[in-house]
């Protein structure tokens, strides 16, 4: 998991933390104080352990034969850095402390060029040793590329030529420039930033079948919700604890938590209560997200971490309290 996060000079974010993070993390402010920008932070280091340039990630990357469509963030390249007086744009910088489930600690730090969109600065580290690192090192804005300093675990030092358009992370895991220790903490430092889950749920889309009959984990806007769901079902325990937190947001608690399927095996959520069964299209929209909340800490993948802006939208003030206390006690019970 991450355990401290600090931001700084990223779209509105001047100087932010480091942030000592644990299983549940809770941001509140008023309209426009950087809360979504924080999440897009977080999204912007999935980006680039994902191995996409420093542009597909600010400004998106249609959907290849080798990866899924990825929408840029909000503002593109033009909005990435804080404008400070007179117009100028900060470069964004980022550090993160991460333990991996193999419990080492891993600091990965990272600042770029929104103008140019390539990386100005990087390092990695695990305890006191420096893995490599490129802040003393310029960088060749002729060819776009960049030079890092490796210090092998013997104590040798190395120096790699490497493209300034992605970072040094994406380019040297599974390229034999490491030791296979240092490979294995590069991957496992790219897993962690990139097993990232955002949900921001379209309750119109809760309200559809899923196209399977069956899924490991949710889309961001709840595609294959019912999917999820119907994988749920599958373990007696998953599928009770699941229920037993529905009853207790309904002031009529549901019976049964029903799959129904379309002609083609698709899934369809629905609530079975007093005989009767209410597909999703009859459900309120604040159900269908408590239930689609839910479902995201009981999927049978679960991710290293959920992102879920605007928890409250659609959640009645009287269960905003069971909420938090379904997303402590899965977060701690997961270890997401």
């Amino acid at each position: 998991m991450i355990t401290s996060l600090s931001v700084s000079g990223f779209k509105s974010l001047e100087s932010v933390g480091p942030l000592q993070l644990g299983s549940l993390n809770v941001f509140i402010g008023a309209n426009a104080s950087g809360k979504s920008n924080l999440l897009e932070a977080l999204r912007f280091l999935q980006g680039v352990s994902f191995g996409f340039t420093i542009d597909e990630v600010l400004n998106g990357k249609p959907k290849t034969a080798a990866s899924e469509v990825w929408e840029g963030l909000r503002g593109g390249s033009k909005q990435a850095g804080f404008k400070r007086p007179k117009g100028t744009a900060s470069r964004p910088r980022f550090g993160v402390e991460l333990r991996t489930r193999s419990h080492r600690s891993i600091h990965f730090g990272l600042q770029f060029s929104p103008n140019q969109r390539v990386v100005v600065e990087e390092s990695l580290s695990t305890g006191p040793r420096p893995v490599y690192e490129t802040a003393t090192l310029k960088q060749d804005r002729t060819t776009r590329t960049i030079q890092a300093r490796y210090n092998d675990p013997e104590g040798k030092h190395h120096r790699l030529t490497l493209d300034a358009s992605r970072t040094v992370l994406a380019q040297v895991r599974n390229s034999l420039k490491f030791d296979d220790q240092d490979d294995e903490l590069a991957e496992e430092c790219a897993a962690t930033l990139g097993n990232v889950q955002r949900l921001d749920f379209d309750p119109r889309v809760l309200h559809l079948y899923s196209q399977g009959s069956t899924a490991q984990r949710m889309g961001e806007r709840g595609e294959n919700f019912a999917a999820v769901v119907a994988a749920i079902k599958k373990s007696k325990d998953s599928y009770a604890a699941y229920l037993d937190w529905l009853q207790q947001l309904s002031p009529a608690p549901s019976d049964e938590v029903k799959v129904l399927e379309g002609a083609c095996g698709e899934a369809l959520f629905a609530l079975r209560h007093g005989g009767n069964e209410f597909p999703a299209a009859s459900l309120s929209d604040g159900t269908l997200r408590f239930a689609a909340i839910a479902a995201a800490f009981f999927q049978p993948s679960m991710p290293s971490l959920v992102l879920i802006e605007e928890v409250a939208t659609g959640i009645h003030p009287s269960r905003l309290r069971l909420l938090l206390d379904l997303l402590k006690s899965q977060a701690e019970a997961t270890g997401t």
